[in-house]
């Protein structure tokens, strides 16, 4: 066979081969993630198919959440849910997601449907992409390897978001958020949805308290968290992940103040209350603490007005728990007019001498009456409380006397109390009535019965929000039931 006719017949095999393998790497690797720009401030991983199982969901199930009517007929989401969704948070403030396609033809049905509905535009073609608006503010791009959706923004502001996602879908490897150290920390962890964000991302007051461990931006650290359902259970995980030595020294210090709790005083709450809080420190070490931040300081320094707190608290030594037998909301303005008698603070002590200047305390604004030896009747206006030690345990109540009380939901929470750093327990259908009365609450929240926090170690914490038994919470949230 002549050369020529060889090349006739190799070349277009060789040609063949190579498209398909370069068209089998597009549609199989993680290019989808090069539109997540290198400076992103959040991102998050989602298990789409891994959600769906946790929430006893179909793909059926989800085309029919967002059909809301039989217009559209798309039988697929068209997305691959063999492969992780990634929602992000840029530099210039958007919010965005992106997703690897499995069939684009089933997502522009998904659209046409919404469009046919009012809650897209109609599908434009650009700069080799399908182009359409969804609920008015966010953008969505896609071709038959990626979804790519960005916002929110309306009018004006969408010829510029449209320029922004026409740079990132040009982006390579090496630009986009693969070679970040945020994107780093999120490979290290997993689970269905895990997310890593900067401090830059944080409500103000949450800003604050990492101001205390010298964590300023992303630089410094970064928060990772692992968010997962069991039953009638969410789950969050949380950690500050230390990238400066001075950020991981602060850590290691508080680690020092607030040491294991031991659960000695599980058997001292009362048998109900709707705020349970417990730790364990010594009480002259973590004064110094709490000076520091001006809200407690100024909290202190009026308590200190009618009693010696400051020598109370450092002679404590050992776990200490704080009780509320119902929801109490207050600030520096209401902190002299508490109703204390609702409030029960219990703490291993060191000693009771501070009870040798009980005379002098209550500056004209409080009766103290000793009652018995270390035991004293206080009374502040209508309010009457008690507070005294026991057997090496300071106590404060609306009884005389060391509570000694079954609390059942604090019994088995015991595993998770005994050896975290901080634990608190909140019952939320109370708590929710009254914080209502001043602030919306979403209706998210009315669907649990209580939500924990344990500090498991001084970088990490963990939040449960428990439901009613019987309930299947991934699947009540994702389908708003």
């Amino acid at each position: 066979m002549k050369k020529s006719k060889i090349l006739l017949i190799v070349l277009p095999l060789i040609a063949a081969i190579g498209a398909g393998t370069y068209f089998y790497v597009r549609l199989t690797s993680n290019a989808y993630l090069n539109v997540i720009s290198i400076d992103a401030v959040g991102v998050a991983r989602i298990d789409l198919k891994t959600c769906l199982e946790e929430a006893e969901l179909t793909v059926a199930d989800c085309v029919k959440m967002l059909e809301r009517s039989q217009d559209v007929d798309a039988e697929n989401l068209g997305l691959d849910l063999s492969r992780p969704a990634y929602a992000f948070a840029s530099a210039t403030g958007n919010i965005g997601f992106v997703a690897a396609m499995d069939d684009e033809d089933d997502f522009t049905s998904l659209c046409e449907g919404l469009h046919k509905q009012g809650r897209a535009s109609v599908i434009a073609r650009q700069r080799g992409m399908s182009w359409v608006v969804l609920e008015q503010q966010w953008l969505c791009a896609f071709d038959g390897t990626l979804a790519l959706v960005l916002g929110p923004a309306v009018g004006a502001a969408q010829d510029q978001l449209r320029s922004e996602m026409a740079r990132l879908l040009k982006q390579d490897k090496d630009e986009s958020v693969q070679k970040s150290e945020l994107f780093a920390q999120l490979r290290r962890k997993d689970g269905a949805v895990v997310a890593v964000i900067g401090p830059e991302l944080l409500p103000a007051k949450a800003r604050m308290f990492l101001y205390k461990f010298d964590i300023n931006k992303s630089e410094d650290a970064l928060l990772r968290m692992r968010l997962s359902a069991d039953k009638n259970v969410l789950k969050l995980n949380t950690e500050i992940v230390a990238l400066k030595d001075n950020v991981k020294e602060q850590i290691k210090e508080l680690g020092k103040r607030l040491r294991p709790i031991k659960g000695t005083l599980i058997g001292h709450a009362h048998d109900k209350n709707t705020v349970w809080i417990g730790a364990n420190f010594e009480g002259k070490s973590l004064l110094g603490m709490l000076r520091s931040t001006k809200q407690v300081r100024m909290a202190l320094a009026a308590m200190n007005l009618v009693l010696d707190l400051d020598r109370i608290i450092e002679t404590i030594d050992g776990d200490v728990a704080l009780e509320m037998s119902k929801p109490t909301l207050f600030n520096m303005r209401s902190l002299l007019s508490l109703d204390l008698s609702n409030i029960y603070l219990t703490a291993h002590v060191a000693n009771s001498d501070f009870f040798k200047e009980a005379g002098a305390w209550g500056n004209g604004l409080i009766a103290f009456n000793q009652q018995a030896n270390s035991q004293y009747a206080v009374s502040m206006g209508s309010c009457r409380f008690y507070l005294g030690v026991d057997k090496g345990i300071f106590y404060t109540g609306d009884e005389p006397g060391l509570a000694n009380g079954d609390n059942a939901l604090l019994n088995q929470e015991k595993s998770h109390i005994k050896g975290s750093r901080l634990y608190a327990y909140l019952a939320l259908p109370e708590i929710i009535n009254k914080v209502s009365q001043q602030v919306p609450v979403p209706d998210m929240f009315r669907k649990f019965e209580s939500l924990t926090m344990e500090m498991t170690e001084p970088d990490q914490l963990v939040f449960r929000l428990k439901a009613p038994e019987g309930t299947l919470i991934a699947k009540e949230l994702l389908t708003n039931e």
